[in-house]
Formats: C-alpha cells, structure tokens, sequence
C-alpha cells in the first residue's frame, strides 16, 4: 500500500504543470480551462492540430489529474502493474487525452461557454461544475466537470457531455477489454497508436 502511495505521488509530481498560480476554486479551475481552449480554439487554423497539441498540454497537464484519472480507469488491473508500467500508461493516458481535444476543438465559429451551476459531488472533496457549450446557431451542448480536492488544491478528474454517462466510465469500459486480453502493455500499444492516428488525421 505504501509503495503505491509513493508511486502515485511520484507520478503526480512529473506529471503537474508548473503553473505559478493555480486557480483556488472548482469553478475557477473550470472557468480557466475554458478560457485557454477558446484561445486555442481561434488560434485552431494557423497551429495545426501539432500546434494545438503543444498548446493544449501545459493546460491539460495543470488542470487534470492524469494519474488518478488513469488509476481510476484501469481499475483492478492498476494494483498489478508495477512501476514502470504505470508511468507508461500514465504518460499515454496524456498523449491520447491531448491528441483528443486537439482534434476536437480544430476551429472557431463563435462558439463560448456559460457557467449554469456548481453543487457537491457524490463523494468527499468533489465538486460537480455545470458549464454550457453554446454555438454561433444557438444550439447548446451541456458539459459537467467532477472537480476533486487534492493535497488542498482543485483538479478535474472527469467530464460528462449531455448529462450522459461520465467519459471516465467510457475508458473504465473500454481499457477494461484491452486490459483482460492484453494486459497494461497492450492497453500503452493501443493509446499511442490512437494518439499517432489523430495527429495525423489533419
């Protein structure tokens, strides 16, 4: 038990943006991670999808907790992993999760985000921030962050589009496949591979 403590500690501190000054709040933290995918989002045509990732990284290393979010979703086959496995999932965890919004987001029509609300979250030390999506036709898009307390300091460890189910349980489901049939290095293979095919997508 100690040493995944120390394990998760360790790869927490890789893996942090070197932000000055973060955000104090949940609601904050989202507020800022709108802001900074707007800019990339306008920027979107001149960047490419590679500038967009170089973009995109600090803000996703500094705003979401990788390292739980990847525990979470390789869920009983996390505690069979060693060390240098975890680094590794962790790390294409990160790749996949920035080549995803860097293909996402590749254009700027007017679009921008509304807070709605922000409630507890089901668990201890959570925050649920609903935020809206709203396009140039005025179609909307319902976007909830589950924010987590860590160490004092607020992360996001989810997203959930349209009040739908949670992209966490997605992966929990999709990496719990990979996991049973290859085991971690299989599910590492599958995430660089996506991440190299959406890169080269534009």
């Amino acid at each position: 038990m100690q040493q995944f403590f120390s394990t998760l500690i360790l790869l927490c501190f890789f893996s942090y943006s070197s932000v000055a000054e973060r955000p104090k709040d949940a609601r904050s933290l989202v507020s800022h991670f709108q802001e900074e995918l707007l800019e990339v989002m306008k920027a979107a045509e001149n960047l490419g999808v590679e500038g967009r990732y170089a973009k995109l990284a600090p803000t996703l290393n500094g705003t979401f907790h990788l390292p739980i979010m990847m525990r979470i979703a390789a869920g009983k086959y996390w505690g069979e992993t060693n060390t240098n496995q975890r680094a590794h999932l962790v790390s294409a965890f990160r790749k996949m999760s920035i080549s995803t919004l860097a293909t996402l987001f590749s254009g700027y029509s007017g679009e921008k985000f509304e807070f709605v609300a922000e409630r507890p979250g089901i668990q201890a030390k959570t925050r649920i921030v609903s935020t809206k999506l709203v396009k140039s036709d005025g179609e909307e898009v319902d976007i909830a962050y589950v924010a987590a307390k860590v160490d004092a300091e607020w992360w996001l460890i989810d997203v959930i589009i349209d009040n739908g189910i949670s992209e966490l349980k997605v992966r929990i489901s999709e990496y719990d496949t990979i996991l049973n049939e290859s085991g971690p290095e299989g599910l590492i293979k599958v995430l660089e591979s996506k991440s190299k095919q959406l890169i080269a997508m534009e």
